[in-house]
């Protein structure tokens, strides 16, 4: 399952990461400045300036603009997302997840909200079994980079509920049988069940 980390170290909230943000957070070592704890960890030190150092010259992505609906559907887009280099409560972030089909373009969005720790994973439903072009906007106010990750696989659901129909899978004689007290005799016979289809239980042909 691929993890989408979002890079922390816009101390500045300008979409960039560069001296500005180890200006901002230097002036401020020693101090409780939320603004300038960037793992969260409560306090300011030279672990926040070290956050800038790995991630400088970085940018966010450009958001994508548009009104797009809810993703549905029967496959299965599944990822991680976290707050990259962040050790503190997640609890009340959240960030706007958008979704591109790479083969027909159509695009959905969803938000997607964090407990305490900053990892969540998504399970979402979308309409085709081809990749997506995933794009996670950064939770406001926070210091991470909107980021954009192509070729996200999606994958079927396991046939155990109801959707798109599999096709069958195959077949399977069962035996039944009635005896018959007065001659002792046993009549066997075999009803032919299968597995697959639509509802992914055990059907008997000619009943579904």
């Amino acid at each position: 399952m691929p993890t989408l980390t979002l890079p922390n170290g816009d101390a500045t909230r300008n979409g960039t990461i560069d001296d500005a943000d180890y200006e901002f957070v230097e002036v401020r070592l020693g101090t409780t400045a939320p603004e300038a704890d960037l793992n969260g960890d409560g306090k300011v030190n030279d672990d926040d300036l070290a956050i800038i150092k790995a991630n400088k010259g970085l940018q966010r992505d450009d958001s994508w603009q548009g009104n797009f609906p809810d993703p549905t559907g029967w496959y299965v887009l599944q990822f991680a997302i976290q707050l990259g280099d962040y050790g503190g409560d997640a609890s009340g972030r959240s960030v706007v997840v958008r979704l591109s089909d790479t083969v027909s373009g159509d695009t959905y969005d969803t938000v997607v909200g964090f407990g305490s720790v900053p990892l969540q994973v998504v399970s979402v439903r979308v309409p085709t079994a081809n990749a997506y072009t995933v794009q996670v906007e950064a939770p406001a106010g926070g210091s991470w980079l909107t980021i954009t990750r192509k070729e996200v696989p999606a994958t079927a659901p396991v046939p155990d509920t109801y959707g798109t129909p599999f096709a069958w899978q195959g077949s399977l004689p069962v035996p039944s049988g009635v005896l018959h007290l007065w001659n002792g005799n046993l009549m066997v016979g075999l009803w032919l069940f299968g597995w697959g289809g639509q509802t992914g239980i055990l059907a008997k042909y000619g009943i579904v």
